[in-house]
């Protein structure tokens, strides 16, 4: 089966992706994270969440997706040692260094490939499994033949981006912002330059650089055959009702094994996009439909009501449980129940 990879920015989007059907969900916590503008997550919070997330069978991966210099290498050991004590199930990670202190300090804990580190081959993949990571996120620019070429080929775990916003530039390989206005990608402060206009003379107001959001979703059977272990969406910037919307749908057609109706495709599309979405690097067509830009349309309302609703109601899927009952004359009724990975929770109650 495959995972589905959430984006949780706060702790109301980890929520929302948790009860719409989320097998995990990636998160920010502290300075090395490529979301620095996300709510993001402090030490308490993130224990909060991991508790939160596997009561409920659901992982939690940990972005430590930024550079990190030599004199930050202490908080950055600091925070792999918290987190592993405290049951983080991932590290997701694109500085060589921090993969080494990942080893070092918490070798039970997989590492993750971050797609900040631009895998776009198979002799990448490989090298990251000589580095001892467990899992790719490969580059979102790859088309379904390179994947497809890649799963065949590879000795570790394949995770695929399948929703959510395309850099104009192979993630981690843009200096644009910092070039502009010394906000580093790489350092999780990208400011979009690429979402802006540009133009000179008679060529004004024009968006050559802004690429519509991608969306694989028609293609999730075929992604799980190539043998894709993870798919994830993007959207660690995105509100709550947007995760909501986004994770619902694709769990659906994965649990349901079917396309997406016409409705899932509208909501999709009415939670967040650029004049639509794209598949032109899966499907290996690049084109100038490819492009597009975010339009002032009203805010889908009732959709985004239902979404808060829904994730602020509570509880959405649960999880496997068995139930016990021993009732016997004289004897103090007994109940039980068992989850798949084995806690029991008991009690009694008066004699019958």
């Amino acid at each position: 089966m495959l995972e589905l990879l959430a984006p949780a920015g706060s702790m109301e989007a980890l929520r929302a992706a948790v009860q719409n059907g989320a097998d995990a969900v990636y998160l920010g916590c502290g300075a090395f994270n490529a979301r620095q503008s996300a709510k993001n997550f402090t030490p308490q919070t993130l224990v909060d969440a991991i508790k939160y997330c596997h009561v409920r069978g659901v992982q939690v991966h940990l972005t430590l997706n930024t550079l990190v210099s030599d004199r930050e290498m202490t908080e950055a050991a600091e925070l792999i040692r918290y987190a592993a004590q405290n049951n983080i199930d991932a590290f997701i990670v694109q500085d060589l260094g921090v993969v080494q202190l990942c080893r070092q300090i918490a070798p039970g804990v997989p590492i993750h490939g971050s797609t900040q580190m631009t895998v776009h081959s198979l002799p990448g993949v490989l090298l990251c499994a000589a580095m001892g990571i467990k899992r790719v996120v490969l580059s979102r620019e790859l088309s379904r033949e390179e994947i497809r070429y890649i799963c065949a080929n590879s000795p570790i775990e394949i995770e695929v981006f399948v929703h959510g916003a395309l850099c104009m530039c192979y993630s981690g390989q843009c200096y644009m912002s910092a070039m502009i206005g010394g906000r580093s990608g790489n350092r999780g402060r990208c400011a979009q330059p690429c979402r802006q206009s540009y133009g000179y003379t008679h060529w004004q107001e024009k968006y050559p650089l802004s690429l519509k959001d991608n969306c694989l979703i028609p293609y999730l059977r075929e992604l799980q055959e190539m043998g894709v272990v993870s798919l994830k969406l993007e959207g660690r910037m995105k509100r709550p009702e947007y995760v909501w919307v986004v994770t619902k749908v694709y769990a659906d057609a994965l649990r349901e094994g079917r396309d997406p109706t016409a409705q899932e495709l509208r909501a999709l599309e009415e939670a967040f996009s650029r004049q639509g979405f794209t598949d032109g690097y899966y499907m290996g067509r690049k084109g100038p439909e490819m492009f597009g830009v975010r339009e002032n349309t009203p805010e889908p309302r009732q959709l985004f009501a239902e979404a808060r609703a829904a994730y602020e109601k509570g509880e959405g899927p649960g999880v496997p449980v068995t139930f016990y009952a021993m009732v016997r004359a004289g004897q103090p009724v007994q109940v039980g129940v068992e989850d798949r990975d084995g806690p029991v929770a008991a009690a009694q109650g008066p004699v019958p």
